[in-house]
């Protein structure tokens, strides 16, 4: 845990067995209240990997985060953070799934978890996230932005990624919450779902909730739901503010892209 003002590098270690077990907290392997540049470490059977939180211009780089509980990475609060080139596979750990009516009591299972922030998530690798085989549960999402309600905010960039064998949806982007205003720009990710499959529907990018985004010249492939009534979709834009949906390469998959 490193909470001084200044900035701290955090490199080459291992982290494993953090968890609290009632839904109010978490435990995190690696926890920095400021900027920090954290890299080339690893994390395994941790609640939470890594918790990035507050500070201008922390690196999250070079990590491994394994068989997590709840989120692989966690941003809150940063400004100008990047998360980059960092391997997360849940190996299906999940262990909760309530949505909560905040950021602070969503306790569903994730890769990179980031609220209220400013930055880019790239080249990020992003698999396993779900509860176990087979499983319906509404949970399991590799990247989630959002925003507090009131004042709060985040705008990110998201590139370069690829996600994997995740059991909801690849990307959620979402202003649920009432903030000011969640905005991404969403660009070159790689995302591929595990249909055809019966037990969930599945979806790749969606943008909902009154969050804005450009989604740009990605890769969406392999989302089918064969156990109806409802569709699996490559990209979903859902309640959104104001969104394009360009050049992206939408293939093998029941519905390419549904607006509503």
């Amino acid at each position: 845990t490193v909470t001084s003002s200044g900035t701290a590098s955090i490199t080459g270690n291992h982290t494993s067995g953090h968890a609290y077990t009632p839904e109010s907290d978490v435990s995190c392997g690696i926890l920095t209240f400021n900027t920090a540049t954290i890299s080339g470490n690893d994390s395994t059977d941790d609640e939470v990997g890594i918790c990035a939180i507050g500070g201008t211009g922390s690196a999250v780089t070079g990590n491994t985060v394994t068989h997590h509980r709840q989120q692989g990475i966690m941003v809150d609060g940063a400004t100008s953070v990047l998360v980059d080139n960092n391997t997360i596979d849940g190996q299906g750990g999940g262990t909760t799934a309530t949505g909560g009516t905040t950021p602070d009591n969503d306790t569903r299972y994730y890769g990179i978890f980031a609220v209220d922030s400013t930055g880019t998530l790239s080249n990020n690798i992003i698999k396993g996230i779900k509860h176990g085989l087979l499983n319906g549960t509404q949970s399991g999402v590799g990247i989630r932005l959002s925003a507090r309600a009131g004042a709060a905010s985040s705008n990110m960039t998201i590139s370069g990624n690829n996600i994997s064998d995740v059991q909801k949806n690849a990307m959620v982007i979402t202003n649920f919450y009432g903030g000011t205003s969640v905005n991404a720009n969403i660009t070159g990710n790689t995302v591929a779902g595990n249909g055809p499959i019966n037990y969930i529907a599945q979806n790749g990018i969606q943008v909902s909730g009154g969050a804005t985004a450009s989604v740009a010249n990605n890769n969406v492939s392999g989302y089918d739901y064969t156990g109806g009534p409802v569709a699996a979709i490559g990209i979903l834009v859902f309640g959104a503010g104001t969104t394009s949906v360009t050049g992206n390469n939408v293939h093998d998959l029941m519905e390419g892209m549904y607006v509503q």
